[in-house]
């Protein structure tokens, strides 16, 4: 059924912009769509650690640089034959509900497509699934992947005299909600369309089994890809779900060394996010709000950030936090873990971190047995994301020995 707006009372159909009939609300008032940018990288001057993570022949590499580089201001990750070299970004932007997902790129291939070279780019979770585009010797297809099982492989045509190796415009539009459609562009003119609605049943949806995908970029093979820049928007979008969420050594508070031997404080309460969650590549991203501390003497206040595993990520999972990694919550996939004075944390952390492979954040003063809180100068503007892989680690350091301490770190996870 047709629905109309009153001819007598309107004067007659007014003109609505949009395809399908929830293009006005329920009062018959026109909608309208802002984009919202969940991500969006430049590599102008380099290829930024803080955003992307680099892998080799499938292997986390320790900052980027290595294989992804910036040449004359646009993204160049090159691979040899027999290998291959990746860059996903660290964050997972997440599908929001009810809203458009859109994809955009601007790339370029200044080496031939030559036999057994592989360049794909678009959005794709741990090789579990995705959706991009993927170039190889004898052309361009569209990709859909579902539980580490290519869905859709499907050529797109290009149009006669199309120059691989020069800029184009490559876009993936998508309404997901668990069966949707995916719309495949080229030049910002639809190529390809990846039809679900009403095709699809158990056993094939939903179409992409995690919507929270990262931004990548791969080469197979002895081959180069350039990239000018990149985005990932949500059309009609909105700020993210969060889900408040702390951990904390609580009222039993850990005792400090007793003597200052340790030249960054003794560790006193960590937070980890698994690479894992449930067995699968975790993709619940969170951003730190707050690291509160106290001390029954002056001291010093140092939090660390890494996201080298061979610091701290041995330590086994247990249900005791004083013992190993232990879960913050039931439905959280984030681990934590208390130290103190001899405790598991505070010798591993002291044997193992280095200048090299951890990032000291921030360093403060405190006064004796008051709260000394830690927050984020411009949280609204620059949240601190924490992703999977990722290690915080709070030190104390005392101006006196045998002193007792406390620590609470409080973070907003997507779920």
């Amino acid at each position: 059924m047709t629905r109309e707006l009153s001819p007598t009372k309107y004067g007659g159909r007014q003109q609505i912009l949009g395809i399908g009939d929830l293009v006005v609300d329920a009062w018959g008032r026109q909608k309208v769509i802002n984009d919202l940018s969940l991500l969006h990288g430049l590599f102008t001057y380099d290829v930024p650690p803080l955003i992307w993570k680099e892998y080799a022949n499938g292997t986390e590499q320790l900052g980027t640089g290595i294989q992804a580089t910036s040449v004359d201001g646009a993204l160049n990750l090159e691979s040899t034959t027999g290998n291959n070299a990746a860059l996903y970004s660290l964050r997972h932007p997440r599908y929001q509900p009810n809203r458009g997902h859109l994809y955009s790129g601007a790339l370029w291939f200044p080496t031939p497509n030559e036999a057994g070279t592989i360049r794909e780019w678009g959005l794709q979770y741990g090789d579990r699934c995705g959706i991009f585009f993927r170039l190889t010797d004898d052309g361009l297809y569209a990709v859909r992947l579902r539980k580490s099982v290519e869905k859709v492989v499907a050529q797109i045509p290009l149009p006669a005299g199309f120059d691989i190796t020069k800029g184009h415009l490559y876009d993936i539009q998508y309404q997901w909600r668990g069966v949707g459609n995916y719309f495949f562009y080229v030049d910002q003119e639809l190529a390809y369309t990846d039809e679900n609605i009403g095709l699809l049943g158990e056993g094939e949806l939903p179409t992409i089994c995690n919507p929270a995908l990262p931004v990548f970029f791969k080469v197979t093979g002895d081959a180069k890809l350039r990239c000018g820049c990149v985005d990932v928007t949500s059309e009609g979008g909105t700020s993210s779900n969060l889900k408040y969420r702390s951990v904390t050594t609580g009222v039993d508070v850990a005792s400090i060394h007793t003597s200052k031997t340790y030249a960054d404080g003794v560790a006193v309460a960590a937070l980890r996010v698994p690479n894992l969650f449930q067995s699968l590549p975790n993709t619940r991203d969170a951003i730190l709000n707050r690291v509160t501390t106290f001390c029954k003497d002056e001291a010093t206040t140092a939090v660390f950030a890494f996201r080298d595993p061979s610091i701290l990520g041995g330590i086994a999972t247990n249900t005791d936090p004083a013992l190993g990694w232990a879960p913050t919550a039931i439905d959280s996939s984030y681990e934590y873990m208390i130290g103190g004075d001899g405790s598991t944390l505070a010798t591993t952390f002291e044997a193992n971190h280095t200048a090299l492979n951890s990032t000291l954040l921030v360093a403060v003063r405190q006064e004796m047995d008051m709260p000394n809180q830690l927050f984020n100068p411009n949280p609204s503007a620059a949240p601190f994301y924490i992703t999977a892989g990722d290690y915080i680690v709070v030190t104390v350091y005392p101006d006196g020995g045998g002193k007792n301490t406390g620590c609470t770190i409080e973070w907003a996870e997507e779920v």
